[in-house]
């Protein structure tokens, strides 16, 4: 890890690598449960040779600096930021606290075909697989892109099965990915609230269900 998110900038210019930037909060137990596998001996081969690489404690006064400075919102955490040699947000990836799942998301942002950055060429060649529209519903986020958030979470809620529409995975789509009050998961979700309750609490989070559909209103206000 560098100990300065410009030097490490700097540095990766001048190597021609990526900026890694894992943002996180040291009170988050997601943040907590991911950071062992950045001491497993092939995650931290790859992020060695493959990044340059900076861990963002947002916890600290001025951090969000170089966030705010890009347009750059974070929704959860943790979250997996890749900057080319200019500063600009070229990846973005979410993963689960394993080993595997962090070398997915570091192997996306090797390879330039799969960056973030290139999500709105293929939506708008009709490509419509529901991992990749959760995918570019969670960029559309962290890059704070309205316009084209609305369009993926309205063609994802077109996929959605809507016998599943009470499931603990269209509550979390909802979170992850919806910013419109006139989405049809939020639609359902403010009729369904008690539900919403249920996988909040059963998920280590009782209550959280309103404080989620409240940032959903206030994002479309």
């Amino acid at each position: 890890w560098e100990p300065n998110v410009q030097q490490a900038l700097d540095k990766a210019k001048a190597s021609g690598k990526l900026l890694f930037v894992e943002a996180y909060l040291p009170t988050c137990p997601a943040c907590q449960a991911m950071e062992p596998n950045f001491s497993d001996k092939e995650v931290a081969r790859k992020f060695n040779t493959g990044f340059v690489n900076y861990k963002m404690d947002l916890s600290v006064e001025g951090a969000r600096k170089f966030l705010d400075d890009r347009k750059i919102e974070i929704p959860s955490f943790p979250q997996f930021l890749f900057f080319d040699g200019d500063g600009r947000l070229v990846h973005h990836g979410e993963a689960n606290p394993t080993p595997a799942s962090v070398l997915e998301v570091a192997e996306e942002a090797l390879d330039p075909a799969q960056w973030s950055s290139n999500y709105r060429t293929r939506f708008d060649q009709g490509y419509r697989d529901m991992a990749f529209l959760v995918k570019f519903g969670a960029y559309t986020r962290v890059s704070m892109d309205t316009l084209y958030n609305h369009k993926v979470a309205d063609a994802l809620y077109g996929l959605f099965p809507k016998d599943d529409l009470g499931s603990s995975l269209s509550w979390s789509l909802t979170k992850r990915v919806v910013t419109d009050t006139d989405n049809g998961f939020f639609r359902y979700w403010i009729e369904h609230v008690p539900r919403a309750a249920e996988l909040e609490k059963a998920g280590g989070h009782p209550g959280y269900e309103m404080n989620a559909l409240g940032l959903i209103v206030q994002r479309t206000v």
